[in-house]
């Protein structure tokens, strides 16, 4: 299993770093793309380098796109037509994951249609013509949403869990004594 995680600057580290580590943990190999690559600036001013360039993204090599939030990053996302791309193409053929304000991207895009689906309070437009939980994660079929910063670390879990079993998320819980 291999993923790929998008973000730009302003992204919450924390929704990135805790879901990378979790899958790390788990044995997913993680690719991280960002569209100020290499360097990228958190939500909260910390310096990350080393992310590749979206324009080599290939999704051919991927089986799940996941988006951290941060508003600043969701907006800067929002205006690639790249990102919109790679968005439609992991909805409709892979799997896709997004938290806190990352969701609303899928929600513009149409993709919440008919789908349950957290995120952040307020970054919810007319429900998308989804159905909004307040709980911190929600799986509908092929897509994983998280509520907020708070919720990363059940998130990645429950991703884990879901993709590698009871097994594979039993024992990332004990690495971290969860």
């Amino acid at each position: 299993m291999k993923f790929c995680s998008i973000l730009s600057g302003g992204f919450e580290e924390s929704e990135f770093t805790i879901v990378y580590d979790i899958f790390h943990r788990a044995g997913i190999q993680t690719d991280v793309y960002s569209l100020d690559a290499p360097d990228t600036v958190s939500s909260h001013g910390l310096h990350y380098g080393n992310f590749k360039p979206l324009a080599g993204l290939d999704p051919e090599e991927y089986d799940l796109l996941y988006i951290p939030g941060g508003k600043a990053n969701v907006d800067h996302l929002k205006q690639s037509e790249k990102v919109s791309e790679l968005v439609r193409l992991f909805a409709q053929e892979k799997k896709i994951a997004a938290i806190c304000a990352a969701p609303s991207i899928l929600g513009e895009l149409g993709l919440l249609k008919n789908r349950k689906y957290t995120c952040y309070p307020g970054f919810q437009k007319h429900e998308y013509e989804g159905t909004r939980v307040d709980v911190y994660c929600v799986k509908d079929g092929n897509l994983y949403t998280g509520r907020s910063m708070a919720a990363s670390l059940e998130f990645a879990l429950m991703i884990v869990k879901d993709l590698l079993g009871d097994e594979t998320a039993g024992n990332v819980k004990d690495t971290i004594v969860y």
